[in-house]
């Protein structure tokens, strides 16, 4: 099977005769308009074309401009089984299925192909902010990196954790964790606020060989540890949670025996098992209300824009992991069925309708051949009423309830 489309492309200069498009016409279909005036076909009239190349029977000026308009068939997949449902599958079955929605091949729907491909974008961007099936909680594991420098050549001395790297020009320290199997990457963690410099001498406590920091934009590289934060991907929405968090109890990050839920847990669960579960609900109030006063808000920070997520602990550990509870974008390229989502479908759709009558606004009351009247206010009204209408759907009916969020 294929589907029918109308196709207007302005044709490009090979030469002062010949010019090419983009798409092949299907047989005896082309317009060819020369400056707006329509051309004849013919090797005694005013051109001839083959395939996609129209070759002119008389010379065309570079500033001419020829705007031709065919027709392409497009293959479409075959009609499935009566038993099975196939929903679209791609970015292109999706546009396809907005244009037929709005009566192509029938009608002339005057939206360009960048223009449609911009209302897609949109569609599926809002999807991805609003609509609950657009994000999936998902758990993010990072490592938390030092900082690197790497030296010209080989560090031999032993390096021991915790010494002081002194950096002899910029006066910059640091203390140090390890050295690399090959000697010349040292990992460390920036303690003064100042920058090592590219090719500066440095020097670390307690040791009497020096070395040299190579002289290379890329010798100094500054890890999670120094920067305070995570880089995350673009498809992550929100941040949710950190595991683990910073703690208020005497254990600290680590809990352990000293850990105020351990403890608790120990002495009480008996109890719990000949009572209600009231005083055990009462008990996780106080022990929540406890921590909400000694260690406050969630100690994290992320912004959409920047990607970066800023943890707020009391102490980084180098090579620690660090657990993120998140929301993150499905990929539509991935998780096809988000082209079938009804949702995005209509809301394609009427973003496509709106740009169309947003195009014809501007030809307002022109009367084409036959009598009809272009009328875009009206095609742009009801498509900006069909988005407020999905837009209050959406809020009602498929929006997330509302939790902590950062981002």
């Amino acid at each position: 099977m294929s589907q029918t489309y109308v196709i207007r492309e302005q044709a490009v200069r090979v030469n002062d005769t010949t010019y090419t498009i983009t798409n092949s016409p299907s047989p005896n279909t082309e317009q060819v308009f020369r400056n707006g005036i329509l051309q004849n076909v013919g090797a005694t009239n005013d051109y001839t074309i083959l395939d996609k190349t129209i070759t002119f029977n008389a010379s065309i000026d570079s500033d001419e401009v020829i705007l031709v308009t065919h027709l392409i068939d497009v293959a479409t997949p075959a009609s499935p089984p009566s038993s099975s449902i196939v929903g679209l599958s791609s970015r292109k079955e999706l546009i396809h299925w907005c244009l037929r929605k709005l009566g192509a091949p029938v009608i002339d729907i005057n939206v360009d192909d960048d223009q449609i491909e911009d209302r897609i974008d949109e569609a599926l961007m809002y999807f991805r902010d609003y609509h609950f099936d657009g994000v999936e909680r998902c758990y993010l594991h990072y490592q938390i990196t030092a900082s690197t420098m790497t030296l010209q050549t080989a560090y031999s001395e032993d390096i021991t954790r915790g010494s002081i790297i002194t950096g002899q020009t910029s006066g910059a320290t640091a203390v140090a964790y390890d050295k690399s199997l090959d000697g010349k990457t040292i990992r460390f963690r920036s303690q003064n606020g100042k920058e090592f410099t590219k090719g500066e001498t440095i020097s670390i406590e307690n040791n009497t060989e020096t070395g040299q920091i190579l002289n290379s934009d890329s010798a100094i590289v500054i890890g999670d540890i120094d920067n305070k934060y995570i880089n995350v991907g673009q498809k992550v929405i929100s941040i949710t949670n950190i595991i683990p968090q910073e703690s208020s109890t005497i254990g600290g990050n680590l809990g352990g025996m000293f850990d105020f839920q351990y403890q608790f847990a120990l002495n009480n669960m008996f109890n719990l098992a000949s009572t209600d579960l009231v005083t055990y609900d009462i008990y996780q109030r106080y022990i929540s209300m406890w921590e909400f006063m000694f260690r406050g808000q969630k100690g994290v920070r992320f912004n959409r824009k920047t990607d970066r997520v800023y943890i707020d602990l009391q102490d980084w550990i180098v090579d620690q992991w660090i657990i993120l509870e998140a929301w993150v974008a499905l990929d539509p390229a991935q998780y096809t069925e988000v082209y079938s989502d009804e949702f995005v479908k209509q809301y394609a759709c009427s973003l496509i309708k709106q740009q169309w009558g947003t195009n014809l606004k501007k030809f307002s009351g022109i009367q084409l051949p036959g009598g009809t009247t272009l009328n875009g206010k009206e095609i742009y009204d009801e498509a900006t009423e069909e988005l407020e209408k999905l837009q209050e759907r959406l809020k009602m009916e498929f929006q997330l309830p509302p939790d902590f969020i950062v981002g």
